[in-house]
């Protein structure tokens, strides 16, 4: 992958402290312990992305959507996934790898549901939501296995809305994985979690592909390849999109959201851009 760009940033925009105070960033975020380089749309290895949940009932093994551990007690998934259900009908399975039952995940109860309060779900703007846990997940980061751990967040604002301020993460490589939808034409799903690596376009160009169809506001970001063929599909909202840096650690730049269909040619895929809401987050996830 594409090393991690850097963003220059005034010091009032960085949010490093405040992050941390709420147990966000924390030493292990974004960190594997085996390598996670991506061909193509592909079986992942089970070890590859140990903060991506699988947001299932809350007694089935087959998940709906997606989310990312973000620290102890908290992931982050999209608003659209959890919109009108209730905390004690939802959970979240970590440890997971295999689409269906997996001897190896690990079920996890919820206690709350924040959807973002200026959530749309007929334009998708603010398409994002914290799930809080009723158990923390510290032991479970602290285990030799390295199957549940956070991913980092970005650490300024930075969605080119300012002229002086061009947006970050366009042009690099971002991963994104998922038990989603694998053939759209026969509806068919994976035995296992899938993988790709997907280029993040510029806004211009995003707004170019929908602009008699969708909105696309400066608080999303999109990826995809003009020729179609890679995406992310029905399944896989609420994962994360991620771009690592020199040193391989895994920073979640967006969320899945929604799409014109799924890897069609000039549609890419649209993610709610993380960087955009750090007040919110960091507001909602405080232990």
């Amino acid at each position: 992958m594409e090393p991690l760009e850097t963003v220059e940033m005034e010091p009032e925009d960085d949010y490093s402290t405040e992050l941390q105070k709420s147990s966000l960033n924390s030493e292990i975020c974004g960190k594997v312990l085996q390598n996670t380089r991506i061909i193509g749309g592909d079986l992942a290895k089970e070890k590859a992305y140990p903060w991506l949940g699988a947001v299932a009932s809350s007694i089935g093994s087959t998940p709906f959507c997606g989310a990312a551990i973000i620290n102890e007690r908290f992931l982050i998934t999209a608003a659209h996934c959890v919109r009108r259900r209730e905390p004690k009908r939802v959970s979240v399975l970590v440890k997971k790898w295999k689409r269906f039952l997996d001897s190896s995940e690990l079920r996890l109860r919820l206690e709350n549901i924040t959807i973002h309060p200026e959530y749309n779900d007929t334009t998708q703007f603010n398409d994002i939501a914290i799930l809080k846990t009723r158990r923390s997940m510290a032991d479970l980061f602290s285990e030799p296995d390295g199957r549940v751990r956070p991913v980092c967040l970005p650490t300024a604002r930075c969605s080119g809305a300012d002229p002086a301020r061009p947006a970050c993460y366009a042009g690099q490589r971002a991963s994104v994985a998922g038990w989603g939808i694998s053939n759209t034409a026969l509806y068919s799903s994976p035995s296992a979690l899938l993988h790709v690596q997907l280029p993040i376009l510029e806004n211009a160009a995003c707004r170019a592909s929908y602009h008699h169809i969708f909105r696309i506001t400066d608080r999303m970001l999109c990826a995809g390849v003009d020729k179609g063929g890679r995406d992310t599909c029905q399944g896989d909202s609420g994962g994360p999109l991620a771009v690592t840096n020199e040193d391989g650690v895994f920073t979640m730049v967006g969320v899945v959201s929604f799409g014109k269909g799924c890897a069609e040619p000039g549609s890419p895929g649209v993610y709610t851009r993380v960087s955009e809401y750090l007040d919110w987050i960091i507001e909602t996830t405080r232990l």
